[in-house]
């Protein structure tokens, strides 16, 4: 089992941009690595002000379960 926790900022279109691994438990396994690249692909909402969307900071833990 393993445990990734990323930062990043949800942009105005819903993707995450400047992305870092703030946690990657344990090291040395590539979870950081492949938490970065899935969290490539996702699509958020992005947060609105005033029903205009705007940035946002977010932070996002993922479990690994091997089998």
């Amino acid at each position: 089992m393993g445990l990734v926790e990323v930062g990043f900022i949800v942009n105005e279109s819903g993707f995450a941009e400047q992305a870092q691994i703030l946690l990657e438990d344990p090291k040395g396994y590539g979870f950081g690595k492949e938490a970065l690249k899935w969290l490539s692909t996702v699509r958020f909402h992005p947060a609105t002000l005033q029903g205009v969307s705007v940035p946002q900071k977010a932070k996002l833990p993922i479990s690994f379960n091997l089998e």
